[in-house]
């Protein structure tokens, strides 16, 4: 098995910007709710 290392940035346009973003993949396979694992006010974990 190969080893992930994530790099990421903070987002340049602020969290709102990012939430839209992500919020288009919502319903695409990438980020399905079978994949989340946790949701909260400042976090979500998903695999």
């Amino acid at each position: 098995m190969k080893s992930w290392v994530i790099y990421a940035k903070p987002p340049f346009a602020g969290p709102q910007a990012l939430l839209a973003y992500l919020s288009r993949y919502t319903h695409n396979i990438a980020i399905s709710n079978r994949r989340r694992i946790a949701l909260d006010e400042t976090r979500v974990t998903f695999r």
